[in-house]
């Protein structure tokens, strides 16, 4: 009679955890059942208890700030995962206050060597700030609390559970380390993982395209907004016409131009340089592709309108072409 007792409760138990595990990717689902149901009582299902708690006066993150990359023109983040070691997760952003490229441009003219040699550099030149990163760079840190993270066996000592909730903090003092909650997300389940990056890159994309528009304190007015093309036309040369395109197209958040024809081919990222009521200057920010002299030219684009005309004016264009050139440069065409 025993034996039958136990032999039931083990086919019910069976049952039971058939039932608790689809049966679609069973190992990854158990995987995470077993990260959703850990032992801490402060998280459930419930999203009203994945609120974070923490109190922002206490936080200590800058400590923890030993080690940072250059991931793009002036703007610098974790290099590897970072957990505090009470187990908190912590992503940081820092942006100098001036514009990320204009920052950039500055600081890394004044260093020989090649590009990684650079960005050693200048990420030293961050870090001897730490204690007073605000009078230079605005600094933001995704923090996952520790009651949202579970210690682990391996490399990174924690991960981060489910549910559980994203902060998005901005540092606003260095002396006294005080952080101001700007956003949070929620991650409910597995599902929300993707979603939660995306936002993160979302903020990170805005964070550093508002840096990159305030170059020198400049707004570029609505106008100037557009496509610009024009064929710059050499001729007959060795029996056939030649000449190349230029393309240079300005949005709200983006300039780039692009040269494409006879002995000519690159592509140039710009930024905003001068501007005056009729006259906008462009200088260089990074070769995309091609050709690179655009490097050593100051700027490398003018643009003017004049009346509902537009000119341009740049050291790529050869005094060979054929296209008429006014005082105010070559007539190109705007594209709204």
């Amino acid at each position: 009679m025993k034996n039958k007792i136990i032999i039931t409760v083990l086919l019910f138990l069976s049952f039971a955890c058939k039932k608790e595990i689809n049966t679609e990717n069973t190992s990854r689902k158990t995987d995470s059942i077993k990260t959703e149901n850990v032992s801490n009582d402060s998280v459930s299902d419930s999203m009203s208890d994945i609120k974070n708690d923490f109190d922002t006066k206490n936080l200590k993150l800058i400590k923890s700030l030993d080690d940072i990359c250059a991931e793009d023109d002036g703007v610098f983040k974790n290099c590897d995962e970072l957990y505090t070691k009470d187990g908190s997760n912590i992503f940081f952003l820092i942006i100098p206050k001036i514009g990320a490229n204009n920052w950039y441009q500055n600081n890394s003219k004044k260093i020989k060597g090649e590009i990684y040699e650079i960005n050693e550099q200048l990420c030293k030149l961050v870090l001897d700030k730490k204690n007073n990163l605000t009078s230079e760079f605005d600094v933001w840190a995704f923090y996952i609390d520790k009651k949202f993270t579970k210690k682990i066996n391996l490399d990174t000592p924690y991960t981060p559970i489910s549910p559980r909730q994203t902060s998005l903090l901005k540092l606003i003092s260095s002396s006294q380390e005080q952080w101001e909650v700007i956003e949070t997300f929620n991650v409910k389940s597995d599902k929300d993982e993707t979603k939660e990056t995306d936002w993160r890159n979302k903020k990170i994309d805005e964070f550093i395209t508002k840096s990159n528009l305030k170059e020198d304190n400049k707004t570029l007015p609505s106008n100037w907004i557009g496509q610009y093309s024009v064929y710059f036309d050499y001729g007959n040369t060795g029996g056939q016409n030649t000449g190349w395109e230029l393309d240079i197209d300005i949005n709200s958040t983006n300039i780039t131009a692009k040269g494409d024809g006879f002995q000519i081919g690159f592509e140039d990222q710009l930024n905003l340089s001068e501007i005056t009521q009729d006259e906008i200057q462009l200088k260089h920010k990074k070769n995309l592709s091609g050709y690179k002299l655009g490097e050593k030219m100051n700027p490398e684009f003018t643009l003017k309108k004049i009346g509902n005309k537009f000119y341009v004016e740049s050291k790529w264009i050869s005094s060979d072409v054929k296209n008429l050139k006014s005082k105010d440069g070559y007539l190109i065409e705007k594209n709204k």
